[in-house]
């Protein structure tokens, strides 16, 4: 097992030079899927039905085409991650490039009337608010709650062809205000001033299809996440609050074990001779 106990040793990593960012992702290209990347797959189907997902083409294909999706029968089956650490009142990001092969428009689950489509990339932050988007063949919404309405203040859509190439959406802190903005392949195309309340609980990214009441079928070849906060202390590695010895000694024996916390600069590599983790977990300085 290696051993690495010198704090002069951990004094000179934490001395270099902070990274601005830190993505975390998935990404098909690697060749894997995305619970070999330390991500969870969720299925929650009823009845128990079939359904077609893995690697084809350097992308992740999904599709829940085969579900009755009524509300009460069907259900969804996404990909997530709880380890987020992004606060909406600071810098975030939250990318994906992705083709929607089929998807209904204007969904809406008709017993609530909250928008519903088939596929969606959704994150909470730290106290458990959400911004999501929700995919349709020819629409996007953006909302900042999940029991939003269409033409409402808190779920804003625009008309975009999404069947008929891989785009790059990017959700990021608005260029003004405290909300969100939806770019699409760099231009931005629908806004939320706003951040909406509590409502889960904290720190949860996924993409899939979650909404049980649309089906769809989908492309994704990455997504990926940032706090993006220049300048902060990142090396928390226990979350303690504090950027102490313990910080080192806790990520040492996460790196030793091949654990997912231990993959702390994204790339979806767990592997005990992956240095590079280790070199960006301490070159993160106050």
């Amino acid at each position: 097992m290696l051993r690495i106990t010198t704090p002069a040793l951990l004094s000179f990593l934490l001395a270099s030079s902070a990274h601005a960012q830190t993505w975390t992702s998935f990404d098909a290209s690697r060749g894997t899927l995305p619970e070999d990347q330390c991500w969870t797959h969720v299925e929650d189907i009823s009845p128990p039905s079939s359904y077609a997902f893995g690697l084809s083409g350097g992308d992740l294909h999904l599709s829940t085409l085969n579900f009755a999706a009524t509300g009460s029968t069907g259900g969804g089956v996404w990909w997530q991650r709880s380890d987020v650490s992004i606060n909406f009142q600071n810098e975030f990001a939250v990318e994906a490039s992705l083709r929607i092969a089929s998807a209904p428009n204007h969904s809406i689950n008709i017993q609530t009337g909250w928008p519903r489509p088939g596929y969606s990339i959704a994150v909470y932050d730290t106290l458990g608010r959400i911004f999501w988007i929700g995919f349709g063949s020819g629409e996007i919404f953006l909302s900042n709650t999940a029991f939003g309405q269409y033409g409402s203040a808190n779920t804003v859509t625009t008309l975009f062809n999404t069947t008929d190439a891989h785009h790059l959406y990017r959700l990021e802190r608005a260029a003004s205000g405290i909300g969100a903005s939806l770019r699409i392949d760099g231009v931005i195309r629908l806004t939320l001033p706003a951040i909406g309340s509590s409502e889960s609980s904290a720190g949860l990214i996924y993409f899939g299809d979650a909404t049980y009441w649309a089906n769809s079928e989908s492309f994704t070849t990455f997504v990926r996440y940032s706090d993006l906060r220049a300048g902060e202390c990142l090396a928390d590695f226990n979350h303690d609050r504090a950027i102490d010895f313990f910080d080192y000694l806790d990520f040492v024996d996460a790196f030793a074990a091949n654990l997912c916390t231990a993959d702390f600069n994204g790339d979806g590599v767990i592997d005990f001779f992956d240095y590079l983790d280790f070199v960006d977990a301490f070159s993160l300085g106050c």
